[in-house]
């Protein structure tokens, strides 16, 4: 026989209350690790992710119309749904088609089209959008302004500051998801998906896939 030692009742209460604070450690900090807003307060150019909804977009138009920009740079690849309904083809397109109708002057949107792509959206649409501001003619670094939805901040900030290292200077401008409570993201189905992929992606990016 072989004997097994357990905690006394004094270690299972310590042990529980450990794991317990660890919990609300990950409940509560997850969110605000994963949205990381560290905006310029003037950035050169906005690079939007066309992706994201009108209410993200209406934001990149407010810097834009408050002066905190001078540029708005629209990123993304194919759309993967609704392209026998819109005359697009791309989220980049669809993003600055949005930007002009509200009111953007044309000439001041760049369109940043990645293409069809099934992986690494992100880093296309980010690779996208530094050949196209390498036609401004503006000092570097450039400050520039990711605007995005609120948990993919985190990726999207690693994956910019990978693909222009020295070029520019990466701020993020991140706007909390209104389809659940970022303060209780875990209470909801659409929060632990989007809170728990996006830990595990941008955990994905920092240690294994280099960008691409």
């Amino acid at each position: 026989r072989r004997s097994v030692i357990l905690p006394s009742w004094k270690g299972w209460l310590l042990l529980g209350s450990l794991t317990a604070l660890l919990g609300t450690v990950v409940l509560k900090g997850a969110y605000p690790y994963l949205a990381p807003d560290s905006r310029h307060l003037h950035a050169d150019v906005v690079i939007l992710e066309g992706w994201v909804s009108d209410q993200i977009v209406a934001q990149a138009k407010r810097e834009f119309d408050e002066g905190r920009c001078d540029i708005i740079c629209t990123a993304g690849v194919d759309l993967d749904k609704g392209e026998i309904l819109l005359p697009w083809k791309d989220w980049a397109n669809v993003a600055a088609e949005t930007l002009k109708k509200s009111g953007v002057p044309a000439e001041k949107i760049l369109v940043a089209s990645a293409g069809s792509q099934q992986r690494h959206r992100t880093y296309q649409g980010f690779i996208a959008a530094k050949k196209k501001l390498a036609t401004l003619k503006k000092p570097r670094p450039l400050k520039i302004n990711v605007v995005s939805e609120g948990p993919h901040g985190r990726r999207s900030s690693i994956v910019a500051r990978k693909i222009f290292g020295d070029e520019a200077i990466i701020g993020m401008v991140l706007i909390e998801p209104n389809s659940y409570d970022p303060k209780r993201w875990w209470t909801s189905s659409s929060g632990t998906k989007s809170i728990v992929m996006e830990l595990i992606a941008s955990t994905y990016e920092i240690f294994a896939d280099s960008g691409r």
